[in-house]
């Protein structure tokens, strides 16, 4: 266990009422919740950079647990369902393999500074 990080109770997005409950967790819960979804933390220095972090991530996973159906398929190669999201924009309408292959969102023309893979619980 490195530092006692593993010792903290870190919740889970589900467990965060609103983006606003993001406030009061600590930095190392903080951590464990980008950790757990595969953000990168380079640069991240201050408390309040993880915080806008993690409600990034808590707003992504919101508008995924309300608006995802695995009915859809990915609007780049029609074959595949939508499983990442595209930061900053937040779509969710391409599978992963297109996604890393794109520099701009197909939907709004964002520039895509990332790919955060997305799991569906079953």
């Amino acid at each position: 266990k490195p530092d006692g990080a593993w010792d903290i109770k870190s919740p889970t997005l589900n467990d965060l009422a609103d983006e606003f409950a993001v406030d009061s967790l600590t930095i190392p819960q903080l951590k464990r919740l980008l950790v757990d979804h595969n953000v990168a933390q380079s640069g991240l220095r201050e408390k309040t950079e993880f915080v806008e972090e993690v409600k990034r991530l808590w707003r992504t996973h919101r508008h995924l647990s309300s608006s995802a159906s695995c009915d859809r398929t990915c609007c780049v190669c029609l074959n595949a369902v939508p499983d990442c999201a595209l930061d900053p924009c937040g779509h969710v309408a391409m599978c992963y393999k297109c996604a890393v292959e794109l520099t701009d969102c197909p939907l709004c023309r964002r520039h895509v500074q990332r790919v955060l893979r997305i799991y569906f619980a079953v």
